[in-house]
Parts: C-alpha cells; structure tokens; sequence
C-alpha cells in the first residue's frame, strides 16, 4: 500500500500512468482480498503490527480511496470490487457470526481499526467519493448488455 502510494505522490501524471502500466491489477486485488481475509478471521492485530512494524490502517484506506478514485489506473470492476469489500470489512464488526457496523461488536484490535478510520478526517472525506466512484463503475458494467 506504502508503495502503490508512493507511485500516485509522483508529480508527474504521465510517470503515475506509466508506473502503473506496469503493475499488475492483481496487485490492488490481492491487498484487498488479504486484508479482507485478515479482518473477517479477526485477526486484525496482524494489520496493527508493533513499533516500527505498525502500518497505519490510515495508508490502507488511503490506498484503497485513492485507486477507487483513478479509474484511468484501474480500471477492472473486479478489483474495485475487492477495495469497496475491504473497506466495508474496515467498518464491519463481527463477533459470534453477528455482523453490524461501527464499533464495539469485534476484537479490541479491529475496534481500534474501526476507530482509526472513523475517527480521521481526511479518510471520511475521501471515503465517500471513493465509494460512490466504485458503485457508480460497478453499475455501469452490470448494465451492459452483452447479447446486442
């Protein structure tokens, strides 16, 4: 996620571009579905790490947003797909088959996930546009008609 972040921070859009040109989507999609994975096994300890090992759930979010929002980067609605669940499972707390959101229902490590992404101001108003982009993508491509 560092990473991928690290290429989007570039200044120059036609170097974004083309870095991305050589990535793989399955990149984005396999974050997504291992974060996804991690989360709905409650073991989101494993994502907070430890003093320098920490990644903050922050870059994760931010990652996720910001490929949601560069549809001229990735472009499949599979791996859209694969972001939008990861940050639903951010916000989704489980315990005892029992799923609903915000805190409170999950471990005390994914709570603090849950807060750590509630509680920052610029990933709540990054969410929502990234979220709305990816539905918005999503509706299009179920729309099609693919017998005309």
């Amino acid at each position: 996620a560092v990473w991928l972040m690290s290429i989007l921070d570039h200044p120059n859009p036609e170097a974004v571009r083309e870095a991305y040109a050589c990535i793989p989507e399955s990149v984005a999609k396999n974050l997504g579905m291992w974060v996804t994975h991690v989360l709905r096994w409650n073991r989101a300890d494993l994502l907070a790490g430890a003093g320098s090992t920490a990644l903050p759930v922050t870059v994760l979010v931010e990652c996720a947003t910001a490929l949601l929002l560069r549809r001229d980067l990735v472009r499949s609605p599979i791996v859209h797909a694969r972001l939008t669940e990861m940050l639903e499972n951010f916000l989704r707390s489980t315990r005892h088959g029992a799923r609903s959101l915000g805190t409170g229902a999950g471990s005390s490590a994914h709570d603090a996930l849950v807060g750590a992404v509630l509680g920052n101001a610029d990933v709540l108003r990054r969410i929502v546009p990234a979220l709305m982009s990816a539905y918005v993508a999503m509706d299009a491509v179920e729309g099609i008609d693919v017998e005309a």
